[in-house]
């Protein structure tokens, strides 16, 4: 077939299909309407990275995105620029200056090859007066998207096309396409391209007619857009050097994935670096690094190395060769149907969060990103090293069952802490491997601490494993704070202890948290809280007349560390779509026992059992499909 023959699949030169995209926004139209409309309408084509409007250019008109992705960002003082949020086909574009008779608010800029319709807004306003419903539709939109700039949203990206890019030629990209489509065919259909696509379509030039804004480029672009009407997801496959096809490949994709052998030069190599300007300029769903391990690789190494020297990068995946997992991992990583786990803080009451991570697996839910909070940071950075739930448990029994605070360990006198936190290192060497960094794990990992120094909550997803985990836990009174850079950080309990805002502004498709929040205590039974001897008396030599409910100094520090705002609690149990809050009262929040630390699991297994029953797993959403239905 070749390309100038073949039928121009734009939406602009379809009637049928025009008359949809214009239906589904104005509503039912009759076609001398629908003609009426579409004759004062004008095709406009962007090229990806190419602006459309400016933050403050006058708002002399509407458009239409028929096909391809935009962005809306705006300028912030320092210079640097904010994504305010990305519009897809189908959806209007400046319709708030048009109604307000204003200037743009913010900037529009091309994502990727788009083709839009153009409107003036002198004819819109006629529309208005002509067509009520249409001035109806337009304000609840535009208010709409003012409300949902105000609110913090979850931040995922709806990702279609995705550009692959190898940096070496010498990468087997017949073996890693055909396990990321695997990975990719779990989501919905996908269609992969390559170079070899465009002689097919009988341009031997592969219609690289660079900046050159001939019919041929055009049409290309116009056919390539409407794919995405046809699957779920269409993968670009770019050479392993800078060609024609690669920089289409960037233009036509939402977002980009780089390619590296992860036993290969972590600098920058030619083709990264002819690309460096045009990646660094993509204002889209982030770029990511994809590090490609060979099938016996344990555990990752040096990733710092890769990322120092890409500041183009956004985010980096680990994935092992063969390994079908990794593979459906990378995909929904990519297309923005990432898992999320969020684990929250409570002392040795944390074990319990192994047992929900059981029940995760055992309903065969698979985790993309996990972060948590003191003791949930230390289990998620469990899960982050690919532990199975039967691995970790076993892990935290041998490390935590021996008890991190130990007597052995106390710190006389105690100036800084009760315990100085040697016998805490010794057991988090025991779990995770030595000169482990956090960029290093199998899955993308943070975790939250406190920075004393500045007063302020601190996200790590970089750094010295071992040495964030235990500012992450470090209680005040309990443990001595940790220096990471120029700060000292204690436990991230005392700023968030379910961080689940942290998790969401990363951006997941479906979240789950457990939160080990429990109700009240019991209103005290006595007046003043008693001496030490009273106490103690009471415990040993009258248990059965009377017991003091009071806290001893250890669980009152834990305690005093997980009483975050009501509020915000409360907040971060709203974005999280299944929440698990396993009833631990019974535990001591310093109970650490290898007795203990099995009841907890299989408490926590228990609840997370019963709240999985009443939350079936669903297939993950088609959004795409689901937009073909409607145009």
């Amino acid at each position: 077939m070749n390309l100038r023959d073949a039928p121009d699949l734009a939406w602009v030169a379809q009637p049928m299909r025009l008359k949809h995209l214009l239906e589904s926004y104005f509503g039912d139209l009759d076609d001398a309407t629908v003609e009426k409309i579409s004759a004062q309408c004008q095709a406009v084509d962007l090229r990806g990275g190419e602006m459309l409007f400016s933050e403050g250019d006058p708002g002399d008109s509407l458009y239409f995105l028929v096909g391809g992705r935009l962005s809306a960002v705006t300028t912030l003082r320092d210079g640097s620029r904010r994504v305010l949020g990305h519009i897809e086909p189908g959806a209007p574009v400046g319709e708030m200056a048009v109604i307000n008779d204003s200037v743009r608010s913010a900037s529009v800029v091309a994502v990727r090859d788009s083709t839009l319709l153009r409107i003036d807004a002198a004819q819109v306003r006629a529309w208005f007066l002509a067509y009520p419903q249409i001035l109806l539709k337009t304000s609840r939109l535009a208010i709409q998207r003012a409300l949902n700039t105000e609110r913090r949203r979850r931040g995922r990206d709806v990702v279609v096309n995705l550009a692959i890019v190898p940096l070496s030629p010498d990468i087997d990209m017949a073996r890693f396409r055909t396990e990321f489509r695997a990975g990719l065919s779990t989501l919905g259909s996908c269609l992969m391209l390559e170079s070899s696509i465009l002689q097919r379509l009988g341009t031997p030039d592969g219609a690289q007619s660079g900046p050159a804004r001939d019919d041929a480029d055009r049409h290309l672009t116009h056919w390539l857009n409407s794919l995405e009407l046809e699957y779920d997801f269409v993968v670009y496959c770019g050479d392993g050097h800078d060609s024609v096809w690669t920089r289409r490949c960037l233009r036509q994709a939402d977002r980009v994935v780089l390619l590296a052998d992860a036993q290969a030069s972590r600098e920058p190599g030619p083709v990264e670096t002819a690309l460096a300007g045009v990646l660094t300029a993509r204002v889209g769903p982030g770029t990511m690094l994809a590090l490609w391990h060979p099938e016996h690789t344990a555990y990752p190494e040096g990733t710092r190395g890769w990322l120092k020297s890409r500041p183009w990068v956004h985010e980096h995946a680990h994935v092992r060769r063969g390994d079908a997992r990794h593979a459906a991992r990378l995909a929904r990583l990519a297309t923005g149907h990432a898992i999320g786990l969020v684990l929250g803080s409570g002392g040795a009451r944390g074990l319990a969060h192994i047992g929900v991570f059981q029940a995760m697996c055992e309903a065969g839910i698979a985790v993309d990103r996990v972060g948590g909070s003191s003791i949930g940071s230390v289990i998620a950075a469990g899960v982050a090293c690919d532990f199975d739930a039967e691995e970790l448990a076993h892990m935290c029994r041998l490390s935590f069952g021996a008890n991190p605070g130990s007597w052995r360990d106390l710190s006389i006198p105690p100036v800084f802490a009760l315990y100085r936190g040697d016998r805490l290192e010794r057991m988090l060497a025991r779990i995770f491997p030595p000169n482990m960094g956090l960029e290093d794990l199998w899955l993308n990992f943070f975790c939250v601490s406190s920075d004393m120094t500045n007063s302020e909550e601190v996200v790590h997803t970089r750094g010295p494993l071992t040495r964030v985990l235990r500012a992450s836990v470090a209680l005040p009174g309990i443990f001595p704070p940790v220096r990471l850079d120029h700060a000292l950080h204690v436990d991230g309990a005392l700023m968030n202890t379910l961080p689940t805002e942290v998790m969401s502004a990363l951006g997941v498709h479906r979240l789950y948290a457990v939160d080990l929040r429990q109700d009240r205590m019991a209103s005290p039974d006595f007046m003043d809280v008693p001496g030490p001897l009273a106490y103690l008396f009471a415990r040993w030599f009258q248990r059965h007349k009377h017991r003091y409910r009071v806290p001893t100094l250890t669980s009152t520090l834990v305690q005093s560390s997980m009483m975050s705002s009501e509020a915000r609690v409360l907040a971060a149990r709203r974005q999280v779509d299944v929440l698990f809050n396993p009833d631990v009262r019974r535990f001591s929040l310093m109970g650490w026992s290898k007795i203990a630390h099995d009841r907890l699991v299989a408490t926590g297994l228990q609840h997370a059992r019963q709240v999985l029953a009443a939350h079936p797993l669903r297939v993950p959403l088609r959004v795409r499909r689901r937009r073909r239905a409607a145009l």
